[in-house]
């Protein structure tokens, strides 16, 4: 299944906007990560849309897919950023983004990452403790300097996704929870190297269903009310990402304007609001596939067949991790015959597959496979292990497409380890 309009068949061959793979391939060899520029665009083009009656600043996540050249493509069309650690402020300063357009989240910001980011000039940090808000204020006063700062909630919403990516419910390690919050609050406003400006809440990953979005925002609202009337001038109401995209047929892609109806709806009668929205996986997950070559075909005595790649799992950690599902299609149709296979990897794990039971087209020794909706979670969670080289990444725009990271060496294997 392919949902991205820019990537698509023509003749039998797979393309990605003007460029057919199999040519890219050719150039840049397997495994490859292959993006579509167009398709980052007009999935950010469906935010502005939906937000342009609000005033919104869109923060892409860079966890999502943290190619530099990835990150300037959202920073020349406006974007803030969202990063999570001192790594990802580094890259986004390397993107020149405006630096008060960044938004810091995490739990477990060092000393070292809050020193650079107060220097840095970031937006704000979204606390999730009360001794983050005490070592952000500590750290503000020995640089004489104010941190401005958003406290996460942890309203207890259920967003019906996968537990391993919910972050809003009472079990999960994010967020200040909603019995303790306007205390917090209290506290922060009271801090001298500290100013209150925002709330922040991020309900989770994947999200189908945008009405958990809605019951959430009507308890923040609540919050920002109790504490405008406490003379707490929250200005900015963080909204979190998760907003999820449809990996198999049957699941039906989010409507963004129902999202936005949704998020906006309980602050029409509070003045002086900044959203601040912080997409990932919607912006970049269809704009990406991972291709691969087969490397064998096998059958057991048992009936099943595997189709052997040369990527799995220390690349594309999806499957394995979470049960995460990619459509895995023929880089050039050649057959209307049908098999089931379990296409696997090279690792040395049972876990390492990109899918079971898939129904794929006929496939031989040499052919090409392209896993789709890689864009987000791909290359980021990737991992040497069994020493592999990552995948070279490519970026496709138009006619052209380039090389934006380029493959490993196995000397770049041993960078850093001292012999």
């Amino acid at each position: 299944m392919i949902r991205a309009p820019h990537i698509y068949y023509e003749k039998n061959n797979l393309m990605v906007e003007g460029v057919m793979v199999e040519k890219i391939i050719n150039e840049v060899g397997t495994p490859a990560y292959i993006y579509s520029k167009s398709s980052f665009i007009d999935q950010l083009k469906q935010l502005k849309d939906a937000f342009k009656d609000y005033s919104a600043i869109i923060c892409y996540s860079i966890k999502a897919c943290h190619n530099t050249n990835i990150i300037k493509i959202f920073v020349n069309e406006g974007c803030g950023l969202d990063i999570v650690s001192g790594g990802e402020l580094y890259r986004a300063l390397k993107a020149s983004v405006d630096p008060r357009k960044i938004v810091y989240s995490g739990v477990g910001k060092t000393s070292r990452e809050i020193t650079e980011s107060i220097n840095a000039g970031i937006l704000m940090f979204n606390v999730e403790s009360e001794q983050e808000l005490e070592r952000i204020n500590r750290i503000g006063s020995s640089l004489n300097n104010k941190a401005p700062v958003s406290i996460r909630v942890n309203p207890g919403v259920d967003a019906k996704t996968h537990p391993y990516i919910t972050t809003g419910m009472k079990e999960n390690k994010f967020g200040i929870d909603s019995g303790k919050v306007i205390d917090i609050f209290r506290l922060a406003s009271k801090m001298s190297n500290i100013e209150v400006c925002g709330i922040d809440v991020h309900l989770g990953s994947q999200l189908l269903n945008p009405k958990p979005y809605g019951e959430a925002m009507k308890i923040i609202a609540g919050y920002v009310k109790q504490l405008k009337d406490e003379n707490i001038d929250i200005r900015y109401v963080d909204v979190g990402g998760g907003l999820g995209i449809s990996y198999k047929e049957e699941q039906q892609a989010v409507s963004v304007q129902e999202y936005a109806s949704l998020i906006t709806e309980s602050f029409i009668d509070i003045p002086g609001i900044t959203f601040i929205l912080e997409p990932g996986r919607f912006l970049t997950a269809q704009a990406g596939i991972l291709v691969a070559r087969v490397q064998y075909v096998k059958d057991n005595l048992y009936g099943k067949r595997f189709v052997i790649v040369d990527t799995g799992m220390h690349h594309l950690i999806r499957p394995p991790l979470y049960g995460g599902y990619h459509s895995i299609i023929p880089v050039r149709k050649k057959s209307d015959v049908r098999i089931k296979a379990d296409v696997v990897g090279p690792i040395c794990e049972s876990t390492d597959f990109l899918g079971k039971k898939c129904l794929l087209e006929e496939v031989y020794q040499d052919d090409l496979l392209a896993v789709t909706d890689t864009g987000a979670y791909g290359i980021v969670l990737a991992s040497h292990y069994n020493s592999h080289s990552l995948p070279v990444e490519v970026l496709v725009d138009g006619a052209g497409f380039k090389i934006i990271r380029q493959k490993e060496t196995y000397e770049d294997l041993l960078y850093g380890e001292l012999t």
